[in-house]
């Protein structure tokens, strides 16, 4: 049994999704790297796409008639980082979002530029 089972009740009627992906090179420097706590900052560069699909593609759908918009995204940040164990780390901290250029449908470089607070894990051999 489905519980929240959602059926458009116009099946011919395809409903479309904003669809985002980002591919980036992501650099990172630490500070005190003997210290049980130290200081990160990371930097994300790289670019991105947005676009327009199908939320339940059908086989003979033609491609959703609008193109796809690439951009130009850097993400700076400041990040606390905590030796849990030898192969472990946690880490929690700032980052801000930043698109100078970006115009598709209801999406733009102001909606997609933000600050970001991130938390997460580390796992592998560190210093």
């Amino acid at each position: 049994m489905v519980i929240n089972k959602n059926i458009p009740f116009d099946r011919s009627r395809p409903v479309y999704i904003l669809n985002s992906a980002l591919t980036s090179a992501y650099f990172e420097s630490t500070l005190n790297l003997t210290k049980k706590v130290q200081f990160t900052f990371p930097s994300d560069i790289g670019g991105g796409d947005v676009n327009m699909e199908y939320t339940d593609w059908v086989a003979g759908l033609a491609d959703f008639p609008y193109d796809e918009k690439y951009f130009f995204y850097v993400e700076p940040g400041a990040m606390i980082q905590v030796h849990i164990a030898k192969k472990i780390k946690f880490n929690a901290g700032l980052t801000y979002v930043c698109v100078p250029k970006l115009s598709y449908r209801a999406v733009n470089a102001s909606n997609m530029t933000t600050p970001s607070f991130k938390i997460g894990t580390k796992y592998g051999r560190f210093l």
